[in-house]
């Protein structure tokens, strides 16, 4: 039963992902209609982030970045310290 609602629950956050992606995709392409884009990201490969972006987006992704890898690494580390 847990194994399932788990499963659903990551289904869920998957298909949250991919329509928050798909959003911001419009209302970018809806801004750079009107007039100048200003924006930024981070795409994480493991444990290296890519930091791109215009003004002091940079900065804030990169910020967002290290505190995912924070997370994820405390996630990763936290089943090995509850076996001990």
């Amino acid at each position: 039963m847990a194994d399932r609602a788990l499963f659903e629950l990551g289904a869920i956050l998957v298909f949250s992902g991919f329509a928050l992606a798909l959003a911001a995709f419009v209302a970018l392409l809806a801004s750079s209609i009107r007039g100048g884009v200003k924006g930024g990201g981070a795409i994480l490969i493991g444990p290296i982030p890519i930091i791109f972006g215009t003004e002091g987006f940079p900065r804030a992704a990169l910020l967002l970045a290290l505190a995912i890898l924070a997370v994820l690494s405390l996630l990763a580390i936290l089943p090995l310290l509850w076996r001990a």
